[in-house]
């Protein structure tokens, strides 16, 4: 029986990655912000960018590249890096990539079973980020993200984790901890792996989709999360992922949703 049948769909967010199980992809072209990988669990997909259109099983397509898949009946899981993210930056520095580049069935095999097992059972959040750590060091070799942060930014990310909805400015948490903006900018990338600014954008999303989730207005969730209207909301969400809130949550029945720390 294929997995298609039976499954919810799962999405798993983090503070500049999310994995997700399931969810309709864009077929129509479309460019987002985010570095992307994408893998068949069944069968292979067609992809499409502005060069060529391939059938594949598993691929790493670049950030704002224009792209679409043509036959996404299939199970996909999608793995998104924020473009400015530590791992994306060092895919881009090895991987010399700048449309897409096509990973081969047995270089993903051995992670099939567990991806299997995510999209049939529910993942815990490090189970989650686990399988993407292991793949992104097998597949593209980057480094094991940092656990042990300098105490000024742990301090740091507690306010910015406590901030209500999340609508705190880099400049207030950097007065906080007794740091500049320039040199609070300079330590977090360093020590996180992605700029503050883009940090908060991934947390204003997480507030909005855990809102959307609960049945909560485009509108509402829109002026909740620190965004102008439903508009921006939807731009910005677009931007990151290739598609709307609206589209993801149009059977929000199917859509089960994580919210994970790194």
């Amino acid at each position: 029986m294929s997995v298609t049948k039976k499954l919810k769909s799962k999405i798993y967010l983090f503070n500049s990655r999310a994995l997700i199980f399931g969810v309709p992809v864009n077929a129509a072209p479309h460019i987002h912000h985010a570095l992307q990988l994408s893998i068949g669990l069944e069968e292979n997909f067609q992809l499409h960018n502005d060069q060529n259109q391939e059938a594949m099983r598993a691929a790493l397509i670049g950030a704002n590249v224009r792209h679409h898949f043509a036959d996404s009946r299939g199970f996909l899981v999608n793995l998104y890096l924020d473009a400015e993210s530590r791992p994306a930056r060092e895919i881009a520095q090895t991987m010399k990539i700048r449309q897409h580049l096509k990973i081969v069935l047995s270089d993903i095999e051995p992670f099939l079973p567990q991806m299997q097992n995510g999209s049939e059972n529910f993942f815990s959040c490090r189970e989650a980020f686990e399988l993407t750590e292991n793949m992104l060091q097998t597949l593209f070799q980057t480094t094991k993200t940092g656990v042990n942060f300098d105490p000024r930014i742990e301090r740091a990310l507690e306010i910015l984790k406590k901030a209500p909805d999340n609508l705190i400015s880099a400049e207030e948490v950097a007065e906080k901890i007794n740091l500049s903006s320039g040199r609070f900018a300079h330590l977090f990338r360093a020590e996180v792996g992605l700029p503050v600014r883009r940090y908060l954008i991934w947390r204003r999303l997480r507030n909005a989709i855990q809102m959307l989730a609960k049945g909560e207005s485009l509108t509402t969730v829109a002026h909740a999360s620190g965004f102008a209207d439903s508009a921006h909301l939807t731009r910005t969400f677009r931007q990151m992922f290739g598609i709307t809130p609206s589209e993801i949550f149009q059977n929000s029945q199917f859509v089960q949703v994580s919210f994970c720390d790194e």
